[in-house]
């Protein structure tokens, strides 16, 4: 199943949330929002029997942080020792500072994922992986952040794809750290 939707809709007058997300703005006339939703879904019907592995080091983000992180993860979910580790080294906007384009605090530190949560592997369009093996990994992890002694998630996706390659990792859904490639090109559904 695919879906690719757009809508534009006047959003003069209303009020714009503030990176603080307690203070807003309001928008002026002829303001408008732009928004879409893309989902592309599929149902495996081969049953998982790999483990998918990997990493990277002093990748540049497309927000121009420095991360690096090596993960692997069983595609059944279960047997093994799933592992997955991520490092910021230069939080894009500083250490705890407000990042502009989230309005969360990011930090540089080290995720180390303790406990898998959840993992699906699947094939992108254009996969040439045998049965049973795929192309593309999404997986959930609880584990610990080096800059204190809170428990955290990660939720990571990693594209193996030739013609798309694509990371994107998020730890508190962004809220702590997070880092992503640019894609390739815009892949549409």
């Amino acid at each position: 199943m695919r879906y690719n939707g757009d809508i534009h809709i006047s959003f003069t007058g209303f009020a714009f949330p503030a990176p603080d997300l307690k203070t807003g703005f309001i928008t002026g006339p002829d303001s408008t929002l732009h928004l879409f939703y893309r989902i592309q879904a599929m149902h495996p019907i081969d049953p998982p029997t790999t483990a998918k592995t990997g990493s990277a080091s002093n990748v540049v983000s497309s927000m121009g942080d420095t991360f690096s992180y090596n993960y692997s993860i069983p595609c059944n979910g279960s047997g093994g020792s799933p592992a997955f580790t991520y490092t910021n080294n230069n939080a894009s906007k500083g250490n705890g500072t407000i990042a502009s384009n989230t309005g969360f605090k990011v930090s540089s530190g080290t995720f180390t994922m303790q406990a898998l949560g959840a993992v699906s592997c699947i094939n992108s369009r254009t996969s040439k992986a045998a049965p049973g093996d795929y192309d593309t990994l999404s997986f959930t992890g609880f584990g610990t952040w080096s800059q204190d002694s809170n428990p955290h998630i990660a939720t990571v996706q990693v594209s193996l794809s030739p013609e798309f390659p694509y990371v994107h990792i998020l730890i508190d859904g962004g809220s702590v750290s997070q880092a992503n490639t640019k894609p390739a090109g815009v892949p549409l559904p």
